[in-house]
């Protein structure tokens, strides 16, 4: 855009008016308070007073043709620039309104990223420590963009691209390629977009590091700019194309515990964009536990308090397992059938140690010296005596 200039306007006593229009984009600030800030640097102060009203409400994120007015400077020193809403430029998409996940604790930064990614074609791994909600992310996300209901595909099972869409079967004394739910997932997405229905689709790949190092070079095709396969049927060689509404985001658990034999090659990993999905906030965590299962504040604080020590072990190092929310959720389900605390915690956060922690008859709990499940057991004392 070329530099905005000013005339002289001997019937203002202001002496100028713009010549071009600026452009301005609308925001909310931390303090709740809309205001307009310019898109690019000019030279006049970026401080800006509207000094019009419209017929059109000015939404978060929106852009403006705007028109200088006038410059002033307060007595304290302030410059301000005063402007004219002339025209809406460009309004936010759908997509870009999202500002939090219902039932999510998304970092707002992580979360535009990850929107701006998947609806401009970038494809998406989600990483972060096992129980992070990463799948339950991509399923958040497409709900909350109105897409089609996700398909999950467990990325361990594939051993051969043309798993992905099916693998031959007896049927009537022959031989048929039967179609997997990914196939037709495909084939709705594809009708979708031919018939030019608004409407987009989503593939989850559960840990999609544990994908067959035989697999990796057949399936790039599904994840780069031309989206098409070549697999083998009972019927031939056939390709599958994929429309442009099929996006796909990846979910892998880190840790040394979640390292299997097999991981992503340099070629599969520059055909995604990578997301780091912190772990659900203490609160969030509590909140969580007692509305779904039912139990008290105070007792889902206390399961909530021993699974985060335990986990804090593992990422030491100390011990390989950590309880994820699952195990919270189980651990507070005993609760409420009516176990106490502390015995509810060793068979639902510890379940991963039974045979090193056994319950006694007398409900005293004997623990294995020298184990993981000893240390484990140790850190759960501290905060359960």
């Amino acid at each position: 855009m070329e530099e905005p200039y000013f005339y002289k306007d001997t019937e203002r006593k202001d002496g100028y008016i713009m010549a071009d229009l600026l452009l301005a984009r609308a925001h909310t600030t931390e303090q709740g308070v809309s205001c307009l800030s310019f898109v690019e640097e000019y030279d006049i102060p970026p401080a800006i007073q509207v000094i019009n009203q419209t017929n059109v409400a000015v939404n978060d994120g929106d852009i403006w043709h705007v028109e200088l007015e006038r410059q002033e400077k307060s007595r304290k020193g302030t410059s301000t620039s005063f402007v004219r809403l002339i025209s809406r430029k460009t309004e936010l998409a759908d997509w870009q309104k999202i500002k939090e996940l219902p039932g999510h604790w998304t970092d707002p930064l992580m979360l535009s990223q990850l929107l701006n990614w998947l609806n401009n074609g970038t494809n998406v791994i989600l990483l972060g420590d096992k129980g992070s909600g990463k799948t339950t992310l991509g399923y958040a996300v497409a709900h909350a963009l109105h897409w089609q209901e996700p398909c999950k595909v467990d990325i361990e099972t594939i051993k051969h691209g043309n798993d992905m869409f099916g693998s031959d079967a007896a049927v009537n004394a022959s031989t048929k390629f039967v179609k997997s739910a990914f196939a037709d997932y495909v084939e709705r997405a594809n009708i979708a977009y031919a018939q030019g229905l608004n409407t987009h689709f989503l593939v989850i790949l559960d840990e999609i590091n544990r994908i067959h190092e035989k697999s990796h070079q057949g399936m790039h095709g599904l994840f780069d700019d031309t989206g098409q396969i070549a697999i083998t049927t009972t019927d031939g060689s056939v390709t599958i194309r994929l429309s442009p509404n099929i996006h796909f985001i990846g979910t892998m658990n880190q840790g040394a515990q979640h390292q299997d034999v097999f991981s992503l090659g340099t070629a599969l990993q520059d055909r995604f964009g990578f997301i780091w999905v912190e772990s659900m906030p203490e609160d969030f965590e509590v909140k969580k536990l007692k509305d779904e299962v039912g139990i008290s504040e105070r007792a889902a604080l206390a399961i909530v308090q021993v699974a985060r020590a335990i986990r804090d072990l593992a990422h030491s190092g100390a011990i390989s397992y950590a309880p994820s929310y699952r195990g919270c959720r189980n651990t507070a389900r005993l609760m409420l059938g009516g176990w106490k605390l502390k015995l509810a915690v060793v068979r639902g956060l510890l379940d991963k140690y039974s045979s090193d922690i056994k319950v006694l008859k007398d409900g005293t709990i004997d623990v294995k010296s020298g184990t993981e499940a000893a240390k484990a057991f140790a850190t759960l004392t501290m905060k359960i005596p």
